[in-house]
This record gives structure tokens, sequence and C-alpha cells, in this order.
């Protein structure tokens, strides 16, 4: 009997959007894949670079019937994996920051399957400072705290604890949520003048950034038209003095602005 090939999975972080910001691994580990499966968010800029690749889209949107079960994704790794192929699963951000990467790479490994982690720059940190936020700051922060915005609605965060460690906090994949969060924010103490910032398709030619304080929050959703990553925190005011931001104008009261790319 013929043995099969051994193939091998990189689970990639393709960084926010911006071709220019996939690590110079990423290009490396894609370049000598067979197949690419790629998440919704994967820009199309990116895609464009991999036309060569067999590109199989797996996206799954939150709220609504998943394109793709998670664990038929899994399944077809595995499945291509088996068969001698080299596949790339690319993701959005970094794989391992609410991508469930974890998972993914426990599935295989427990099938046999050998698997490498491709870190990407996660949106959490990289928006915040190509819109002249700086997460931390001497004297206003000292700590991070990133969260989902996808669990808002089910009572699985402790509001109370969060906004007691003080710090900086970010909220991932919020634009639906933003507003029971902030309202939940408020309600655990933390001050409605609170500033934030909402980098909406961050790092592509969609980019805008919205600028507001916590309590026009439920307002602002309305203008959050993609996916948004959402800063909270005294460090938000640093961006008037290290801003790399142009073309201010007024939205609802709210300092807005748009990428300007050439």
């Amino acid at each position: 009997m013929t043995q099969m090939p051994e193939g091998h999975v990189y689970l990639i972080g393709a960084g926010p959007g911006d071709p220019d910001l996939l690590t110079v691994k990423a290009m490396k580990a894609l370049s000598i894949s067979d197949i690419v499966m790629y998440d919704r968010l994967v820009s199309n800029d990116i895609l464009n670079l991999l036309r060569n690749k067999e590109l199989i889209p797996v996206g799954k949107e939150h709220g609504k019937n998943p394109e793709i079960a998670q664990n038929e994704i899994n399944w077809m790794m595995l499945d291509y994996a088996l068969r001698g192929y080299t596949v790339a699963r690319l993701k959005c951000g970094d794989p391992m920051i609410f991508g469930r990467g974890g998972e993914e790479a426990a599935f295989l490994v427990s099938h046999g399957i050998s698997v490498e982690i491709v870190p990407g720059l996660t949106s959490a940190i990289s928006l915040a400072e190509m819109v002249g936020v700086p997460l931390t700051h001497r004297g206003i922060s000292s700590s991070l705290t990133i969260i989902s915005g996808h669990r808002a609605g089910n009572n699985d965060y402790d509001w109370r604890s969060i906004v007691n460690l003080g710090g900086t906090l970010v909220i991932l994949m919020s634009a639906d949520t933003i507003g029971r969060v902030s309202n939940s924010l408020i309600d655990a103490g933390m001050p409605g003048d609170m500033p934030v910032c909402m980098v909406i398709n961050g790092s592509t030619p969609m980019q805008r950034v919205l600028f507001c304080r916590l309590s026009e929050c439920e307002m602002v959703q309305r203008e959050l038209n993609g996916p948004t990553t959402i800063i909270i925190g005294k460090v938000v005011d640093m961006a008037e003095k290290v801003q790399n931001i142009t073309n201010p104008g007024e939205v609802y009261g709210i300092h807005s602005t748009d990428a300007q790319y050439r």
C-alpha cells in the first residue's frame, strides 16, 4: 500500500487588513502552501496576492447562520493535510486572539497533524498605534485589557471588575454591541466622559476613525458600518499629541477622520 505524503497546516495571522502589515514569515508560509482557507474578514487586498493559490472561503458571521460550522472547518483542514497538502489557515488579526486558533491547533495535533502557528498583528494593538493612541503611557495607563464584544449580551463579563482594573480597555468585534457595553461600563462605575476611539475597517482604504465619550457610544453605534476596534481610556486623548491622523471632521459632534491612502 502506498503511504500518503504527510501534510502540514499553518495557522496564520493576516493582520488588520493592509497587506503591508503581513509578516515576512506569514508571506513565506503562504508562498509554500497549496491551499488557503481564509476567514470572512481577510481583506481583498491580501487575497489578491494569493490568486495563484486554491482559495477556500470558510468565514462565519456572528449573529447569523455560520457559512461553515467550526467543526466542518476542522475536518476540512484535517482531510487536506491527510492527503498530503500544505494548508494555510488564514485568519484576520492574530490567530490566537479570539480567532479559535487554539481549538483548531488542538484538533489537528490530536489527529497527528503537524501545525505551525504564525503570529499576526492583532487589531487590538496595531490599529490603536496607527491612529496615534498609545495603549500604555507613563502616568496615564500601565495595563491593557482586551475583550470580545460578541459576548457582551450574554452577561459573561464582570463589568465592575473590568472597570476596577483601570488602564486601557480594547473591545474587538463590538460594532453591534457597543451601546450595551458602554451602558454596562457606566453602570459599573466608569465615568461617562471617558474618552473613546473607534476604528472602523482599520488599515484599509475604507478606514474611518471616530472619537467620542463613553456616554455617546450608543448614539455613535449607527455609524459603525464595518469591523470595528474600540479603545476606551484616558490614553485616547493622547492621540491629539502623537496623532498621525489627517482631516478631522464632525459627525454628531464627534471628531471623525477618514484614512488617507495614496
